[in-house]
């Protein structure tokens, strides 16, 4: 999360620097180009996606100029000047999912999973050298936390000095949740080969467990509750699952008082509980917003000139104060509804619909146990999404469904092949 001030927002994460690295030489050699234009439903979803980010990256400019002409300013900005720097994001957005695609499709699936299990280990270990620090000062922390936590100003401390909860490498406690749950849970519960990883699986959930957050403990429960009901999961399956949450429950309730008073005391008030309060305002807002511009949306990141007068009457809330004071996180806390905002009803429709089609068209030619996978991470990813808004900026929420993709593609072209090859041979032998 260190700034060498690249690409606005998304320099604070470290994965921009390999990204920057790879990306043109993809480019270069036609493998970012080979996955949109292939055949087949991961293609089509694809070229959808990438389509519908290029046409909201012009409309967020056409808005910008609307409302600079009728004179709109928030927070010393010009909308028009706004938007053309905004534009950007959603073009970055959609070359890094092609990009995630072609590294996987690229990959050999004994690569793809040492380097998911490489980037899982380091982000323990990270996480548990973070834990140890919170017990006895770490010098190795001292060291590493600007770089991974700089990027956000805790008053100069590490997350958990200042706010007693694990985030790990990432920027608050629900999005380390949905790290392991989005990103990691999908390769070990559903692995490129042989069964289950078990003891991968429970420390996912387990992390889940202890960021301690609603969005957190929330997504490991949905995350079980979706293992449970999928077909590939057999009946030993569910009983280890079932094993497996509650000894990942058992040492945190018996820390009850220490570690779930606090969601505890906030469920039992959640009429009472500011954050809840901020949620449903905003998201209602949001609603609203895409309500009143369903067409068309109102472009990437534009809500800043369309939030505040709504969400005022909240400025009681020190929260609503500090957001309403600087402009940050005026936003929905869904990023299902941010997307309708920024896309308008019929483009989140047709992004939608072109993700069933890659998850359920008959067109697929590739093994079930690949497009499995990733209809779970989906499934995962959508409930994220509308439980949360996330931080957009993040690379493993677009890189969790991109590297599936990337794997669902390069299983249709083997299977394929084999088939052709069989038939070639059969044909040989007749």
């Amino acid at each position: 999360m260190i700034k060498p001030g690249l690409l606005g927002n998304f320099d604070t994460n470290l994965s921009l620097l390999p990204f920057l690295l790879l990306a043109p030489l993809l480019f270069l050699n036609g493998g970012l180009l080979k996955p949109v234009l292939q055949r087949g439903p991961e293609g089509f979803f694809l070229r959808c996606f990438v389509i519908i980010f290029f046409l909201v990256s012009l409309l967020t400019v056409f808005h910008g100029a609307l409302l600079s002409a009728q004179g709109v300013q928030g927070y010393g900005l010009n909308p028009a000047r706004k938007a053309i720097i905004t534009s950007i994001v959603p073009v970055f957005l959609s070359v890094l999912v092609v990009f995630c695609v072609a590294v996987s499709q690229l990959m050999t699936a004994h690569r793809l999973n040492r380097m998911i299990t490489a980037a899982f280990w380091i982000t323990v270990g990270y996480t548990l050298l973070q834990i140890a620090s919170s017990q006895v000062s770490n010098p190795l922390y001292d060291l590493l936390w600007p770089l991974f936590e700089g990027a956000r100003d805790n008053l100069g401390l590490p997350y958990i000095e200042r706010f007693g909860r694990l985030n790990g490498p990432t920027m608050e406690p629900s999005e380390l949740a949905k790290l392991m749950l989005v990103f990691f849970l999908p390769w070990f519960a559903q692995p490129l080969s042989g069964g289950p990883a078990w003891g991968k699986l429970t420390i996912c959930l387990l992390l889940g467990l202890a960021s301690l957050s609603i969005i957190g403990v929330g997504m490991t429960v949905a995350a079980v509750a979706v293992m449970l009901t999928r077909r590939h999961v057999h009946g030993r399956t569910k009983v280890v699952l079932f094993v497996l949450l509650f000894l990942a429950l058992v040492p945190l309730m018996a820390a009850g008082d220490i570690l779930f008073q606090r969601i505890i005391d906030r469920l039992a008030n959640v009429e009472y509980d500011a954050s809840a309060i901020i949620r449903a305002v905003y998201n209602l807002t949001a609603l609203e917003i895409a309500l009143e511009n369903p067409v068309f949306g109102i472009g990437w990141s534009n809500e800043i000139f369309y939030f505040p007068e709504r969400v005022a009457k909240l400025s009681f809330l020190w929260e609503v104060r500090e957001n309403l004071a600087n402009g940050d996180a005026l936003t929905a806390k869904s990023l299902f509804l941010r997307l309708l905002m920024y896309l308008g009803i019929p483009m989140m429709l047709l992004l939608l619909g072109a993700i069933l089609i890659c998850l359920f068209s008959r067109g697929y030619a590739g093994y079930p146990y690949d497009r499995s996978r990733t209809r779970l991470t989906f499934l995962i990813f959508g409930l994220s999404a509308f439980m949360d808004g996330g931080i957009l900026t993040s690379f493993y929420i677009w890189a969790a469904p991109g590297f599936c993709i990337g794997v669902q593609m390069r299983s249709a072209a083997q299977r394929k092949a084999r088939l052709r090859a069989a038939q070639e041979e059969q044909y040989a032998h007749g």
